[in-house]
């Protein structure tokens, strides 16, 4: 099906993904994943690739310490580049906050019975609970949020089809520059000090009346274990 929106055209057909949500639930507290996404962000966005144009994108983290630590290691840009701004802290996407989608695209799901998926990294996926008209939705990490927002459909193997062409006609596969544990984890250690997150708290807790009267016992330190 041919679709016009905001000067761009494009075919949309069953399988299209038109929501791409890092949203708050287990997988956003977890940096070794979040900073997986802003590292695939990053080389999606060196090589001159974007998000497809009939994919609404979002980011909406559990917490700002996650933001405190991606601005930190610098990935930011690379993903407001692709379009994941920051739209809030806490449940979005996954109890059905997503938005309305462009009318042009609504209509053409309508219009034309398409089956349009979601992802997103929370944890419901039942039919008519992310966006009335997206039939087919997926839980995915972070990272994998990414890499559906730059393919902009569900029916690809990941593992051997590119996301897109780079600027010089390449495919950009996952396989190839997907992010790794390790580095993710190296970029994790020095940017995530137990201090980010009794920094970001106390900011919080000093916002409210109730939270300055709040006290709290010294929490037991990990940072050795």
């Amino acid at each position: 099906m041919q679709v016009r929106n905001n000067g761009d055209s494009f075919d949309l057909s069953s399988g299209a993904v038109v929501i791409a949500a890092i949203t708050s639930c287990t997988n956003t507290s977890n940096p070794s994943l979040m900073l997986g996404a802003g590292l695939l962000a990053k080389k999606a966005v060196e090589r001159g690739l974007q998000v497809k144009p009939w994919v609404k994108t979002s980011l909406a983290p559990g917490s700002k310490v996650v933001t405190d630590y991606l601005a930190a290691a610098g990935l930011t840009p690379f993903l407001e580049k692709l379009k994941f701004h920051l739209v809030g802290y806490g449940c979005t996407t996954c109890i059905g906050n997503s938005g309305p989608l462009p009318d042009a695209i609504g209509a053409a799901i309508k219009d034309n019975n398409l089956v349009a998926v979601a992802v997103l990294s929370g944890n419901r996926n039942f039919e008519g609970r992310i966006h009335p008209l997206v039939r087919a939705n997926y839980l995915a990490s972070p990272p994998l949020v990414v890499a559906y927002a730059l393919a902009g459909r569900m029916d690809l193997d990941l593992t051997t089809e590119a996301l897109g062409n780079d600027n010089r006609e390449n495919p950009f596969s996952l396989a190839t520059f997907g992010p790794r544990r390790k580095k993710s984890n190296r970029r994790c250690v020095p940017r995530f000090p137990p201090a980010c997150t009794r920094s970001s708290t106390a900011k919080f807790m000093k916002a409210t009346p109730t939270g300055k009267g709040c006290k709290f016992r010294k929490a037991i330190s990990t940072s050795g274990s």
